[in-house]
């Protein structure tokens, strides 16, 4: 009995330390979830924008929608793989082709809204709220995964599902014109 009373301190003790250093808190979500929706609404608002507004040119309207359609995809792969990542417990950091899919998703992404601003007539360069970063799909990414990586399976596999459900683009034919 003294012996698992000493192996409980030790634990309870061990636990403390890592608690008072921050290695074994809860990872905040907030930030790394709020970037990839940004880029998901930012993308879907100038779909939007663009139906509501077709361009004189019908065939600047099916380019975007072939570059939206493109992007979408080029998500939901990255979507897909870091959802394996947090299910498998995989190592993301250290996969450079986790880092691929997440290059192509923003690339496919920036290449959307910048067709689409130019298709649309907007003379404004990109404002701050506009602009897709490369960095934001792989740092956001690995910040999830990491916030999954010591959860059971069961909660590995949920926490991937919530991720996908959360953060995929709807498709270009649901996109709501808003009436006009």
């Amino acid at each position: 009995m003294k012996n698992m009373f000493s192996a409980f301190s030790l634990f309870a003790g061990m636990l403390a330390v890592l608690l008072a250093s921050g290695c074994a808190t809860k990872i905040d979500l907030a930030e790394p979830s709020a970037k990839l929706a940004q880029q998901k609404n930012i993308a879907q608002q100038w779909a939007g924008k663009l139906k509501r507004n077709p361009p004189a040119d019908a065939a600047a309207l099916r380019t975007a929608e072939a570059k939206y359609r493109e992007a979408a995809s080029q998500n939901r792969g990255y979507l897909e793989a870091v959802a394996n990542g947090i299910i498998n417990n995989d190592n993301l950091e250290s996969n450079p082709k986790y880092e691929a899919l997440a290059e192509k998703a923003s690339s496919s992404t920036k290449d959307f809204v910048d067709f689409a601003q130019q298709a649309s007539g907007a003379l404004e360069p990109a404002s701050a709220g506009t602009v897709i970063i490369a960095r934001v799909l792989v740092e956001s990414g690995i910040a999830i995964w990491k916030a999954h990586r010591a959860e059971t399976q069961a909660q590995r596999v949920a926490a991937a599902d919530r991720l996908i459900s959360q953060n995929s683009w709807e498709d270009w034919d649901k996109i709501n014109t808003g009436g006009q």
